[in-house]
């Protein structure tokens, strides 16, 4: 029992050294738990600028997929306007050789009216249909 107590006496009796020791390891403990909690605030900041960095990125990426929907939709428009084009210019030039057409049939049938003796009368915008006796025309 007597070890007991000067064990005992031995942990009471507390000296300077004890109290510079026990200063030290507080110390290493305040700034431990302070170094975890500026370490944690730095982390929780770069989590956040990471989070709006990857926000950043989803919206551009988002902005950059519909304008490439939209310039793939103006190409598909501009293919589909220039077939249109093409069918009128196809059409307006199938038009412009009409007149020359039509000019040379009716020429033609004017021709062959004279050859049956079918008097044409412009001013009547009709054409006999019968043939004329000959030596008559209207």
């Amino acid at each position: 029992m007597d070890t007991a107590l000067e064990a005992g006496r031995k942990l009471i009796d507390v000296g300077p050294a004890d109290f510079l020791l026990l200063g030290l390891v507080g110390f290493f403990i305040i700034s431990t738990v302070y170094y975890k909690i500026s370490v944690g605030r730095e982390c929780v900041l770069l989590r956040n600028e990471l989070n709006k960095a990857k926000r950043s990125v989803q919206e551009a990426a988002a902005k950059e997929k519909a304008g490439r929907d939209d310039l793939q939709r103006l190409l598909n428009d501009q293919n589909s306007n220039m077939s249109r084009i093409n069918q009128l210019k196809k059409i307006k030039s199938d038009h412009n050789r009409m007149p020359g057409e039509l000019e040379k049939e009716l020429e033609d049938l004017i021709a062959w009216c004279h050859a049956k003796n079918i008097s044409v009368d412009f001013r009547r915008r009709q054409a006999s249909r019968r043939a004329a006796p000959p030596g008559r025309k209207m």
